[in-house]
């Protein structure tokens, strides 16, 4: 996704929790910067300055480890330069600052990727694909040992993986989508009351989706 801060003033667009491994290009016709951050569990806020364009690329969970042999845990709310893991990330800066277009800009990324990286031809791991899928179907809301037992494996071996893969425990990747699921519902809907849609997305009731949103996005449902 792409945000253009056309105002006169600084701009703090919302990063809500995510397990997603994120690319920032932040540019405008003289000045770019790039930085890559891992999974984060709490609410973030990006900063655009005035006149200044930011180009995101998410990672899907688990394929990491194309780029880097450390850990996903390591980049866990984190945030490193994209030297410290791309060939001539330089160049791929310049391109996505130079790009005339949204459109243009994912070509001149997926080119690099083809060029430079192994990306195109990487294949994550099964279990873990199959997990993710899992968790993203019922909405979060799945207990991890339902999600070991249908996958094979035992709970522990999981939360490994996950650990290893992703950077945060399956529990926690859980509470992260049901979380997500759940704002985007009542962002849509904007309902008048909220007991409905916390019982509906998993909660046992309002109090228990306020203590959620409270603990990744600092303020109550």
């Amino acid at each position: 996704y792409e945000v253009t801060n056309n105002g006169t003033t600084d701009l703090y667009y919302p990063i809500l929790p995510s397990p997603f491994v994120c690319m920032y290009f932040k540019f405008n016709r003289s000045l770019a910067y790039s930085t890559l951050c891992g999974a984060t569990t709490s609410l973030g806020k990006l900063h655009i300055p005035p006149k200044f364009t930011v180009f995101c690329v998410r990672f899907r969970p688990g394929t990491t480890d194309f780029f880097t042999s450390a850990p996903s845990r390591d980049l866990t709310n984190t945030t490193f330069t994209l030297d410290s893991f791309f060939p001539y990330s330089s160049r791929l800066v310049s391109d996505i600052q130079h790009g005339e277009s949204f459109h243009e800009r994912n070509l001149r990324f997926r080119q690099y990727l083809k060029t430079y990286t192994a990306a195109l031809q990487y294949r994550p791991q099964t279990l873990l694909h199959q997990c993710l899928d899992m968790i993203h179907k019922h909405r979060g809301i799945i207990r991890v040992s339902e999600i070991a037992s249908t996958a094979g494996c035992s709970d522990r071996y999981l939360s490994r993986v996950f650990q290893m893969r992703v950077g945060i425990s399956p529990k926690l990747y859980c509470e992260i989508i049901q979380m997500q699921f759940s704002l985007q519902e009542i962002l849509t809907t904007r309902p008048k009351s909220l007991a409905k849609t916390a019982i509906s997305y998993g909660y046992f009731d309002q109090p228990h989706m306020n203590r959620a949103y409270q603990k990744f996005l600092g303020r109550t449902a």
